[in-house]
């Protein structure tokens, strides 16, 4: 619940941001996720009962771009795993070291890579968060940077980042995208074009609900899993995928949902 003194403490945040620069209203430092475990525990333990307790805490990243959402949720709720915003922009400038190039921003739009980290180093808790991210430049640098990160990651891992190359929509297909999503990391230029732009490149898509009946088919007999956090930045095209979750958001089985708004 957010209470009276975290929504003050959470505007006087955003506010400071504005100070700073007056485009970072996506930028608001996240107060709530100081106790995020203790809210997904909650949330799970009162939903009749079903066994979704005992699942592990399940994140969708839609739009992950360099992957600092999802290192966030790693180190809110695993953070023995080591994955983190830290130690993710060591590992993308590894990478880009490799290549010979420089990522721009490379430590996130928000300054990301500063954010302090979760005082609890140890506990290892049972975790999959997906990362969507359509641009194949980025999905690239996104597994060469997971390699390094969780170099011994198994079926055995208590907490997975699974990394996928797609884009969320209301619909399931293939859709054109922008050319830029080939061949530059982290672009923000690289969304949904109309059939036939001129260099455009096809990229599959899927909505949130397919993607887990898909991945989940497998749990026969199991109520649909409860995801944690959808979490959006579709660059405008948020109420897209908020469409294609339809399943997901009328079945009461997303604990949270966090998306930009701009009006």
């Amino acid at each position: 619940t957010c209470t009276p003194e975290v929504a003050r403490k959470q505007a006087d945040r955003m506010n400071a941001r504005f100070n700073e620069w007056w485009s970072h209203s996506a930028c608001p430092d996240q107060v709530w996720m100081e106790k995020i475990r203790s809210v997904f525990d909650v949330a799970a333990g009162g939903t009749g009962g079903d066994g979704d307790s005992s699942r592990p805490y399940l994140i969708l990243d839609v739009g992950c771009n360099k992957g600092y959402t999802s290192a966030d949720f790693l180190d809110a709720l695993s953070p023995g795993t080591n994955v983190n915003p830290r130690t993710l922009v060591a590992a993308i400038r590894d990478v880009a070291r490799e290549m010979r190039t420089k990522f721009d921003r490379d430590g996130g739009v928000c300054n990301d890579s500063n954010k302090p980290l979760n005082g609890d180093r140890a506990t290892r808790s049972e975790a999959d968060v997906h990362c969507f991210e359509p641009s194949p430049a980025t999905y690239d640098m996104l597994l060469k940077a997971r390699a390094r990160l969780m170099p011994g990651a198994g079926p055995g891992e208590r907490a997975r980042w699974h990394i996928h190359n797609v884009g969320l929509h209301e619909v399931n297909g293939r859709m054109a995208w922008h050319g830029a999503c080939a061949t530059a990391v982290g672009d923000e230029l690289c969304t949904i074009v109309p059939d036939g732009t001129e260099d455009s490149i096809p990229v599959p898509v899927v909505t949130v609900d397919k993607f887990l009946e898909d991945a989940y088919r497998a749990k026969k007999g199991r109520p649909p899993p409860l995801v944690h956090m959808l979490k959006i930045d579709a660059e405008g095209l948020d109420p897209a995928v908020l469409a294609g979750s339809k399943a997901l958001l009328t079945g009461n089985r997303a604990v949270m949902v966090m998306f930009e708004f701009n009006p």
